[in-house]
């Protein structure tokens, strides 16, 4: 427990901008899959309301909030080999 740090930085090993890469890709096919399995939810109006379906909307918004709010955080961080640190911005 001696070497905890209290910054994050990515070790000189992985490689931050392919890590970055990686996690764009990955939102950007999630983001264009997930809106298109919604669009084809919720254009199948006789099964809209029974609970699977309710629950598959559900999970597909989480994953487009999470899509859209989180991995770009993700993204910037790993591109910059540090956590982001707000000061900038006050």
């Amino acid at each position: 427990m001696d070497n905890i740090n209290d910054n994050f930085t990515l070790s000189d090993v992985i490689n931050g901008l392919l890590l970055a890469a990686a996690f764009a890709t990955e939102m950007i096919g999630g983001l264009i899959t997930n809106s298109l399995v919604l669009i084809l939810t919720a254009s199948h109006l006789k099964t809209w309301k029974q609970p699977t379906t309710i629950f598959l909307s559900n999970m597909l918004l989480n994953n487009l909030v999470v899509g859209i709010c989180i991995i770009p955080f993700t993204i910037i961080t790993a591109a910059m080999g540090e956590w982001i640190n707000f000061e900038a911005l006050t």
